[in-house]
C-alpha cells in the first residue's frame, strides 16, 4: 500500500516514516506540508518520495495517509 504523511514534523520524523519503513507491505510515496522547508528535509530521509504542499498535490500516488499535522490545523 501506497501511504502519504501528511504533517512533516518531529513527530512525522521520528515515528511515523520510521513505522511506515519497518512494514513490509508499505511504501512511503508522498509527504506533504504546507511549510516547504519542512517537507523537504524530511524528504532527504526518503529519497523518491512525492512532495506537495496539499494532499491534492500527491493524490495520484498514495492509497492511504498518516494524518500528523497538530490539532490546530
Amino acid at each position: 500500500m501506497r501511504i502519504g504523511i501528511v504533517g512533516c514534523g518531529a513527530i512525522a520524523e521520528y515515528l511515523h516514516v520510521p513505522a511506515v519503513k519497518r512494514c513490509a507491505e508499505l511504501k512511503l510515496t508522498a509527504l506533504v506540508d504546507t511549510d516547504r522547508d519542512q517537507r523537504e528535509h524530511l524528504a532527504g530521509r526518503c529519497p523518491g518520495v512525492q512532495l506537495g504542499e496539499s494532499i491534492t498535490d500527491v493524490a495520484e500516488h498514495i492509497d492511504a495517509v498518516v494524518l500528523a499535522t497538530p490539532p490546530h490545523c
